[in-house]
């Protein structure tokens, strides 16, 4: 009898699977490039035998972001997955918010079937367990010792809203005690009374992706609380320095950085979910307007492909001196990769190996896109 129960359970997951992969186009056109699509679920038991599950309780839309590391091939590959519960007023909820997979099958799959996962800090637990991250950036695995790396940049919207910096030799315990470096946003620093840092984003979703010369390069919204100011800012971060400060480059996207392309960034699209270097100097960005906390209701969403121009000397004064040129834009919504009964589109993005980017929706799905063609050199 126990066998049989486990029998249909696998059945149902396949089913559920195949209902899945029925709701979004096997082959999409992205930027371009044709890409295969395979649909996985979360949520669920893994090859090691660690169970993950994704936001419970009054939450009802699991969304996700992911952050690639490489290894030396699929088998060894890394993903860190980040599963927010939904808003700070579900004190019910439960969940894994933080976790990894760990190696992939040939076609760079992750899902149950094909991986093993650990549970990272907060295992499954609640608001405070987790933090309520909303992004990932995997950086690097360089180790010096315990808590001295920054390996992993996450922003959460748990107590207040912060960029934290992660070892990967630390990611048990509580997501603030064990952060190697935490910024607090602009906006939330000054309503504490704190000092905060002129040149950071100011507000709401932020988003992390590699720069030039150990930098990384931040975007977030321009100013969540004066809604005539829908813009997106960008800023920088020299991580080779002891302390981090964002050098004075703060930069408006629309107003400033891409008024002169040709091809514009959509001002209805104000919150940057995902964002990702795909070739040298080169973006992948993932705007949207409407997610705010758990409302899967976008109205517009976008991908774009933009060229990055960091200024060569970033400690001198510079507002708005980071240069951007948008090479493709992409309406998300009509891909359809999102699930029926999906309200808006996707969450999450990053980019993998041989040209593979992977999409989180609101439904708790990992979606992979394989290119049909091998990927051309600079792609």
């Amino acid at each position: 009898m126990q066998r049989r129960q486990v029998w249909f359970g696998v059945l149902g997951l396949m089913l559920a699977a195949a209902a899945v992969q029925a709701d979004v186009p096997q082959k999409v056109k992205v930027l371009g490039t044709e890409y295969n699509v395979t649909v996985n679920p979360l949520s669920g038991t893994y090859k090691n035998g660690v169970k993950i599950q994704l936001p419970t309780g009054g939450v009802t839309l699991q969304r996700s972001n992911f952050a690639f590391a490489p290894g030396a091939d699929e088998s060894t590959d890394h993903l860190y997955v980040v599963a927010p519960i939904g808003t700070n007023d579900d004190e019910e909820a439960q969940g894994d918010q933080f976790f990894r997979l760990e190696g992939s099958d040939a076609n760079g799959i992750f899902s149950p079937a094909t991986s093993n996962a650990t549970q990272l800090f907060g295992k499954f637990g609640g608001l405070d367990a987790g933090g309520r991250p909303q992004t990932v950036h995997f950086i690097s695995d360089v180790n010096t010792g315990a808590k001295k790396d920054r390996n992993l940049a996450m922003f959460f919207f748990r107590g207040d809203d912060a960029l934290r910096f992660y070892d990967l030799d630390t990611l048990q315990g509580n997501f603030a005690d064990i952060a190697v470096d935490t910024i607090i946003q602009p906006v939330d620093a000054e309503a504490a009374g704190l000092e905060s840092d002129p040149n950071m984003p100011r507000g709401d979703h932020t988003v992390v992706a590699p720069g030039p010369n150990g930098t990384v390069i931040v975007m977030g919204k321009k100013d969540p609380i004066e809604a005539d100011l829908e813009d997106v800012q960008i800023g920088v971060l020299d991580l080779t320095k002891p302390e981090l400060k964002f050098a004075p480059v703060l930069t408006d996207l629309v107003e400033a950085a891409t008024k002169d392309s040709a091809i514009k960034i959509d001002p209805r699209n104000v919150e940057p979910h995902a964002f990702v270097r795909v070739a040298e100097n080169e973006y992948l960005l993932l705007l949207s307007q409407s997610q705010q906390g758990n409302a899967d209701s976008t109205e517009w969403e976008h991908l774009y492909r933009l060229r990055i121009t960091v200024p060569a000397d970033i400690t001198k004064e510079a507002p708005n001196s980071i240069k951007v040129e948008v090479l493709g834009k992409e309406d998300v919504l009509a891909l359809k990769l999102h699930p029926e009964d999906s309200l808006g589109g996707l969450f999450g993005m990053t980019a993998g190996r041989n040209g593979r980017l992977y999409f989180g929706d609101w439904r708790g799905n990992i979606i992979t896109l394989n290119p049909v063609a091998p990927p051309t050199a600079g792609q």
